[in-house]
């Protein structure tokens, strides 16, 4: 509890009751470290609570040589920070997993996105088709190759034998399953 005649060292060292520390992280380092900060204020930065909450810590110079400051609870944007990366993980172990079982399979597969761009394929696909046709877009785009790309590729390349005519109608026409 603040009460007059605190020093801000005093206030620190009572908010330091509440602060998560780091680990190998004393309540003199915090307080030392908090006091550095107020001495030059800048950049905000987050304080975890030893009770979960999170406070965004913003403080600033004013044109007559004081401080002000701002402090605000965070605690539920940090809540879905942790869930979204949660997630995030679980989706690539996800991926991993499918990518995996995906290899195993002996015969092509391709999984397409809405755009036909190629969201996952297995080993035997990518060992069918020259390396040249999975590099195409990615180098130049960042994105995958779309399928069409993949049958350009091969076309130039002599694989197919379609003549010119026919290559609309060929790359249009959906083949047998």
């Amino acid at each position: 509890v603040a009460r007059r005649g605190m020093t801000l060292a005093d206030v620190f060292e009572v908010a330091s009751r509440q602060v998560k520390l780091e680990p190998g992280q004393t309540r003199e380092d915090w307080i030392n470290q908090r006091l550095m900060r107020r001495k030059n204020p800048g950049d905000n930065f987050l304080v975890e609570l030893s009770d979960g909450r999170w406070i965004d810590v913003r403080e600033s110079r004013t044109e007559d040589g004081g401080i002000v400051g701002t402090y605000t609870d965070v605690t539920e944007i940090k809540s879905s920070e942790v869930s979204l990366a949660q997630a995030i993980e679980g989706k690539e172990r996800a991926i991993g997993e499918l990518q995996a079982v995906l290899d195993a399979i002996d015969y092509g597969v391709l999984i397409l996105d809405a755009d036909t761009r190629v969201r996952l394929s297995n080993q035997a696909v990518r060992n069918m088709w020259k390396p040249a046709a999975w590099e195409a877009d990615t180098a130049e785009t960042g994105q995958s190759p779309t399928i069409r790309q993949l049958l350009e590729v091969h076309r130039k390349s002599g694989t197919f034998k379609v003549a010119d005519d026919d290559w609309q109608e060929f790359v249009e026409k959906p083949s047998p399953v």
